[in-house]
């Protein structure tokens, strides 16, 4: 298996990345945010709950390529 990540997996650190710092705009803003930062549950908090599982797919399923592209497609 090569250590190397692929261009794929760059591209999709990237774009985690991109909505993470998405997200933090959000909060900084005080708009449309969600629990953890304000009391009540938002599609900001079922946001949040991606990150987790694409960096598994990145990281964690490497030797299963399938697994991945389901996991990416499951989330977007």
């Amino acid at each position: 298996m090569p250590s190397r990540s692929s261009r794929g997996e760059l591209m999709l650190l990237v774009v985690v990345g991109l909505v993470f710092a998405h997200l933090v705009d959000h909060v900084l803003r005080g708009d449309r945010s969600g629990w953890p930062f304000t009391g009540e549950v938002t599609w900001f908090t079922a946001g949040l709950l991606l990150f987790p599982t694409l960096l598994a797919g990145v990281f964690l399923l490497r030797r299963r390529p399938w697994a991945r592209v389901a996991l990416v497609a499951t989330c977007s």
